[in-house]
């Protein structure tokens, strides 16, 4: 075949490559496919781990608004009391060991390998309080993902790293949801 003075022609080298459906070690690649089934193995994969880390440390770098959306309208507004405390706890430093930084990467970690990540508000003495309550003197980020009873609309945490164990409302409970394609809660 001639195309602009130039005869193209199709070479046989003699090495056919490999239809992964036909034959010989044809269905078996599927067999080499490792699945991954925790945060640990997806972070092992160079890919994975670079894209969580790209897209939490970009988001990371704004600020974060807490909003709240009343049962009598579908319009979310902004905290009305003390919003800045609340910038200070979500931005600055959510808790001792943290930086704004830190905490919101972490979050937004937690939502792309485990699908939702999950705060509780404490106060001085490190028991969990109402996020409304005032008192609130720190977040901490779960790390064990708690049971939420959709028909108590309770939380139940078990969180062996922060010490929080119990039934929570969602009041006191940060959700930060990502979407999901079976329309779970």
């Amino acid at each position: 075949m001639k195309l602009f003075g130039f005869e193209i022609k199709r070479e046989v080298t003699g090495i056919e490559p490999k239809n992964p459906a036909s034959g010989a070690g044809g269905a078996n690649w599927l067999m080499n496919i490792k699945r991954i089934e925790s945060e640990r193995e997806a972070l092992q994969v160079g890919v994975m781990h670079r894209c969580a880390n790209l897209i939490s440390d970009g988001i990371a770098v704004m600020p974060l608004r807490l909003k709240f959306r009343t049962s009598t309208t579908s319009v979310y507004q902004e905290i009305i009391e003390d919003p800045e405390r609340w910038f200070y706890l979500l931005n600055v430093r959510p808790n001792a060991w943290q930086n704004g930084f830190v905490f919101k990467k972490n979050i937004v970690m937690q939502m792309l390998l485990r699908g939702n990540a999950y705060v509780m508000a404490r106060d001085e003495r490190r028991t969990p309080v109402k996020l409304n309550s005032g008192r609130v003197a720190e977040l901490v980020l779960l790390h064990d993902v708690p049971a939420y009873q959709p028909y108590t609309n309770r939380y139940a945490v078990t969180d062996t790293v922060s010490g929080i164990t119990g039934v929570f409302a969602p009041d006191y409970v940060l959700h930060f949801k990502n979407p999901s394609a079976d329309g779970c809660y």
